[in-house]
């Protein structure tokens, strides 16, 4: 959700909406989504919640560099030409 909040911020600071971060769009996301809802099915979900914390510690990693690139390219639009 964090991800949207910021896609939304940035593209009301810089006037220019990217789907896509890092390569990795929606469309890739629901595709990982489902591949995991299937290792789930069929493997149980005993190694999903071993991965739940390093999943979400990338997450807020990736969030962070999202924010800090936003905060740069929203930062050059203010600079005085």
């Amino acid at each position: 959700m964090l991800f949207l909040v910021n896609a939304h911020l940035e593209s009301v600071a810089t006037g220019a909406t990217r789907l896509k971060r890092g390569g990795v769009g929606p469309t890739e996301i629901r595709v990982m989504l489902v591949v995991s809802d299937l290792a789930m099915a069929r493997l149980g979900t005993g190694w999903f919640e071993a991965a739940l914390p390093w999943i979400a510690a990338t997450g807020a990693g990736l969030l962070a560099i999202t924010a800090f690139h936003a905060q740069r390219a929203a930062a050059t639009l203010d600079w005085p030409s």
